[in-house]
């Protein structure tokens, strides 16, 4: 059976540099929707740590599911990185990262209607040597490559393996 990482606004990581997504709700019906919110205005990032499972099976991939606040037309580009750090590994988590190469998915069409659901899927090909037991860190931005208008509220977003 895969492993499943479920990326949403519990248990995100907000960097400080560069700017990041923040959490925010979407009013509907009388309920409060939350989304992890990024501006078109500049390039937003926010990540999530999760232990690498005993059955992991390398690759990961990874689906968005995201609607545009305003946006009828163009598209909508995201980029994921990986950072593994197996437990003894030379690096100070306070004070460096180590992300693998950035794995950036193709550009989305968005739908022609503001808040209809979008999802795209990516391969994450380069994923840091991922190992069992592994510190693993996913940072996902979304990409000024985007010519949507409007944020992108991404409602979710799953990381599955191979398996």
């Amino acid at each position: 059976m895969a492993s499943r990482f479920t990326l949403d606004f519990s248990g995100m990581q907000q960097p400080v540099s560069p700017a990041g997504a923040v959490v925010d709700n979407i009013d509907v019906d009388g309920e409060r929707r939350k989304v992890v919110q990024f501006l078109s205005t500049e390039e937003q990032s926010a990540s999530w740590q999760f232990r690498v499972p005993d059955d992991f099976v390398a690759p990961f991939t990874i689906a968005y599911q995201y609607a545009m606040a305003t946006g009828t037309a163009d598209n909508a580009q995201w980029r994921c990185e990986v950072e593994a750090v197996t437990p003894g590994d030379a690096l100070n988590l306070g004070a460096a990262t180590s992300y693998d190469t950035v794995n950036d998915a193709a550009a989305d069409t968005v739908p022609g209607t503001a808040g209809f659901l979008a999802e795209v899927t990516d391969e994450l090909t380069n994923g840091d040597s991922a190992a069992i037991g592994d510190l693993i860190r996913f940072r996902l931005t979304y990409l000024q490559a985007s010519t949507a208008a409007g944020a992108a509220d991404l409602l979710l977003a799953e990381i599955s393996d191979a398996a």
